[in-house]
């Protein structure tokens, strides 16, 4: 009778030590739905670099949907699972996107001095093109590349790194053109061209806005993700259409918090 007790109890020792595989179904589940907080609690429990890539998307969703009261702590989040996620498998191109995503909130954080003497810029961009190489069809990496030409430009680092508003335009005009329905892609393209501060780019920022807001959401594990962004997008249009320098400002606060 002791030996079995013994052997129940190592049994449950062993089911709360596992790693936990069955948890990543539950947790798109929970993404789908809109509970992004719960989806990257259950998919981080699970070490393989899909759930750990998955956590880190759970949690670049709560910062790209403003849904977290601690943005710097979800962002240091989002580091921890991408990092997991490259050190599980470095082939895995979802990997090094969030990555790229985490080195490019971690450079708002530490200032565009320290990101530069850190060579975050030049990090993030290594991610990004890893990712493209991984998977070329992604329309998430051409983006991710249009949005790092964009702020490596308007922290100044544009001539010493590469970066160019053009190759910026170029990226992301690829990324609305392999992902008309994305309307996060979208949104993104607006708030870059905004807070550019170019003149010139004012009515494609007005644009993108307007599809962002205007496109349904897509079916499926997006959905919820979607919906957030077409209202963020309605509001920053809503103020775009009273004052495009005050819609500029609000873009260049999105790109710093």
């Amino acid at each position: 009778m002791a030996g079995l007790r013994g052997l129940a109890e190592l049994l449950c020792a062993l089911a709360l030590s596992a790693p936990a595989m069955a948890d990543l179904p539950t947790a798109r589940e929970a993404y789908a739905a809109g509970d992004f907080a719960r989806a990257e609690t259950l998919a981080s429990a699970d070490p393989s670099a899909e759930a750990q890539a998955f956590a880190a998307g759970a949690a670049l969703a709560l910062l790209m949907a403003d849904q977290t009261s601690d943005r710097r702590s979800t962002a240091g989040r989002l580091l921890t699972h991408a990092r997991g996620a490259v050190t599980a498998d470095d082939t895995l191109a979802d990997a090094h996107l969030r990555m790229a995503a985490a080195i490019g909130f971690e450079g708002r954080y530490v200032g565009t001095l320290r990101a530069f003497m850190r060579r975050l810029p030049q990090q993030g961009h290594s991610h990004i093109q890893q990712a493209m190489t991984l998977d070329g069809d992604d329309p998430w990496g051409v983006a991710m590349l249009g949005a790092w030409h964009f702020e490596v430009v308007r922290r100044g680092g544009g001539r010493a790194l590469g970066a160019s508003l053009a190759e910026g335009m170029a990226a992301y005009g690829e990324a609305i053109a392999r992902a008309p329905d994305d309307p996060v892609i979208a949104y993104f393209f607006a708030v870059a061209l905004l807070a550019s501060g170019e003149a010139a780019y004012m009515d494609a920022a007005r644009a993108q806005l307007a599809r962002s807001a205007e496109l349904p959401p897509r079916e499926g594990l997006d959905a919820a993700l979607d919906t957030a962004i077409s209202t963020r997008a309605r509001m920053l249009l809503r103020a775009f259409e009273d004052d495009p320098a005050h819609a500029a400002r609000l873009a260049v606060v999105e790109m710093e918090r």
